[in-house]
């Protein structure tokens, strides 16, 4: 399977994909935690969810819906402060902060995938990008997949 995680740690793909379901939804939760905590995101949508998933793996539908509308805003927050920091009006600090934010919150709503591998392959991808820290979302997946 091709993933967008390949393009920032080859190696990673590949070893997700050995893994059984119930593995691939640890790593998603695992990474999605880190990607919110870092980023200090909060959203009661998103807590929510993630709170679901610790549970369960049956996400309710109107969640789903409530974070997909979590992400589109914090996009669209983030789209905003890139252009505001491209006219000079907003510090790239800033700007950097909404982008991780949104990447967080996308990496949730990755995690709610039906599909096991395509929710961690892609919960991984957005973490690294929320966290700037692809060193840490690794350990994170390690210690997943040893099922500590």
């Amino acid at each position: 399977m091709s993933s967008r995680l390949s393009t920032v740690a080859a190696d990673l793909p590949a070893r997700l994909e050995a893994q059984p379901a119930e593995t691939l939804r640890k790593v998603a939760v695992a990474v999605a935690l880190l990607a919110v905590e870092r980023t200090q995101l909060a959203d009661s949508r998103l807590e929510g969810a993630l709170q679901s998933l610790t549970n369960t793996t049956a996400v309710p539908p109107e969640l789903r819906s409530a974070v997909q509308q979590a992400t589109d805003e914090l996009d669209e927050i983030a789209w905003e402060a890139q252009d505001k920091a491209d006219e000079g009006l907003l510090d790239q600090q800033d700007y950097q902060q909404a982008f991780r934010r949104a990447r967080a919150a996308a990496c949730v709503g990755f995690a709610l995938e039906p599909d096991a591998l395509h929710a961690a392959l892609e919960s991984v991808y957005e973490a690294q990008a929320a966290t700037g820290d692809l060193s840490v979302v690794r350990e994170v997946v390690e210690h997943a997949l040893s099922g500590q």
